[in-house]
């Protein structure tokens, strides 16, 4: 299709910033920290659940990703990234 065809001419923007990762950990293939070298400047903070990809959006994931996001926030507004 079309979209196939524009692929190999798209280009990703580099993000200038720090980011987090929430890694699903119990997926073999979930995306690491590592892999989004090139892309943003910044650190990757990697944050394990124990669920998988497809999961990370479930009800039961949601809860814990509420509480990494919170501290995250927490953190980048006092500057504390202990």
């Amino acid at each position: 299709g079309n979209l196939t065809a524009q692929l190999p001419a798209y280009h990703s923007p580099v993000y200038h910033g720090d980011a987090l990762l929430v890694r699903a950990i119990e997926d073999a293939q979930s995306p690491q920290a590592q892999w989004w070298q090139g892309f943003i400047t910044g650190a990757v903070h990697e944050h394990p659940l124990p669920t998988v990809h497809a999961d990370l959006c479930s009800a039961e994931s949601a809860p814990e990703i509420c509480r990494v996001l919170t501290a995250s926030i927490q953190q980048s507004t006092t500057g504390d990234r202990s």
